[in-house]
């Protein structure tokens, strides 16, 4: 499960992504510089592809398993994120993950409409597929959301066929949504969302009320502030942290929602791009701390390093302390004064890699020193209901 929202039609165009993925699976914010490839193939999640000769700077949010991605940017500006979609069959055992589209996209594209066509190209070419959990078995087909500085597709598969439309802002979730106005790979009009549709899952998936409440964010302001409020919403619980709630945007694992927001970011398009990322679970109860692209931050990892998987695990580790133990209200205050303080200090310095650098290692300490002190008011251990406990005792950080 996912949702991503974006907004090109403003003087700083701005993407938002949550990923929603199985409980416990580490999602690493990972840089790989530009690089010139000798080797002719590469190996994907599950299949061999031919490697171009050059691939771009990309920093991509990866479920630690996998090659590919599950939101990301490169260089040009390009951005991207996928959604699992639900369809009348059409899923394939081996192929291409949408992930793996993503990121392949990401380190060939130089704007917004070849990423579209290189995700097309490559979908027909060798088709989309592939187990898509780190337990149990999940398969797929695949929906993205691409944008750079000037242009929006949405992008909606089954199996090996598509259909695009071009937008100034829009969303996507787990369904599809694209009607007789899109561009169709049948060459005719068609109503995608309307044939290919599996209905009962879509819907039991919770996919409308999260759309709606993206829908509903891109109506208003689409700035940071807005985004995150989107990314962190919940629709139709109490209390998240003693039930699932797999209508939320922020999703909370939990009886039959086996999947929970794992990592989440948000991207603004300044000239070079500033990235808001958690770099763990839950954004509600998480910091988006900045980041410029191309710079260093402790936080953003090189390929390779375990120490991503670490970061993730400890902060995991704290969030689920929270079950049953609802964080006060000093808790989410605290959260807000810091990022309207880095907001602040992003806005007059996003042109100043060195003064970037120096926010973004200070926000990671801070980010630090926050956990510190809630580590004293947010109790030691989980406190869950009972339907809720049977849930979270079979699953280990």
């Amino acid at each position: 499960m996912c949702d991503t929202l974006g907004c090109v039609n403003q003087n700083v165009p701005i993407f938002g992504k949550n990923s929603d993925r199985c409980v416990g699976e580490p999602q690493l914010l990972e840089f790989y510089p530009r690089r010139n490839n000798i080797e002719k193939t590469f190996m994907a999640t599950y299949i061999e592809v031919e490697q171009a000769e050059q691939t771009n700077a990309i920093l991509i949010s990866r479920p630690s398993w996998m090659f590919g991605a599950e939101m990301g940017i490169n260089e040009y500006g390009v951005v991207i994120g996928n959604e699992a979609v639900f369809t009348k069959d059409g899923y394939n055992k081996i192929g291409l993950t949408g992930m793996d589209l993503l990121r392949i996209a990401l380190e060939r594209s130089v704007d917004a409409k070849q990423a579209l066509q290189l995700i097309i190209t490559y979908l027909e070419k060798y088709g989309q597929g592939g187990n898509c959990a780190c337990e149990g078995e999940k398969y797929y087909n695949n929906s993205f959301l691409i944008m750079d500085k000037k242009e929006l597709y949405v992008l909606e598969t089954y199996d090996k066929q598509w259909a695009y439309r071009k937008a100034e802002k829009d969303s996507i979730s787990n369904r599809l949504c694209i009607g007789t106005e899109g561009e169709c790979s049948t060459g005719k009009e068609c109503n995608f969302a309307k044939i290919h549709t599996e209905p009962v899952y879509t819907y039991l998936c919770g996919s409308g009320h999260r759309r709606n409440r993206t829908q509903t964010c891109l109506e208003q302001k689409c700035d940071l502030n807005g985004f995150r409020k989107a990314l962190r919403s919940h629709t139709k619980v109490k209390d998240p942290f003693n039930s699932g709630t797999a209508n939320s945007v922020c999703m909370h694992a939990g009886g039959v929602v086996d999947n929970q927001t794992t990592a989440s970011i948000i991207v603004q398009l300044y000239p070079t791009a500033v990235i808001w990322a958690t770099g763990s679970s839950l954004p509600c109860v998480s910091l988006y701390k900045p980041y410029l692209f191309g710079t260093k931050a402790p936080f953003v990892f090189a390929p390779d390093d375990t120490s991503s998987i670490k970061y993730w695990k400890e902060r995991e580790t704290f969030n689920r302390r929270m079950l049953g133990n609802s964080p006060p209200k000093e808790y989410y205050d605290y959260i807000y004064e810091l990022e309207n303080q880095w907001e602040e200090s992003v806005k007059l310095n996003y042109a100043d890699a060195k003064a970037m650098e120096e926010i973004s290692n200070k926000a990671f300490e801070q980010e630090q020193q926050f956990f510190e002190k809630m580590d004293k008011i947010i109790s030691k251990t989980p406190n869950p209901t009972f339907w809720h406990m049977g849930f979270w005792n079979k699953r280990e950080v």
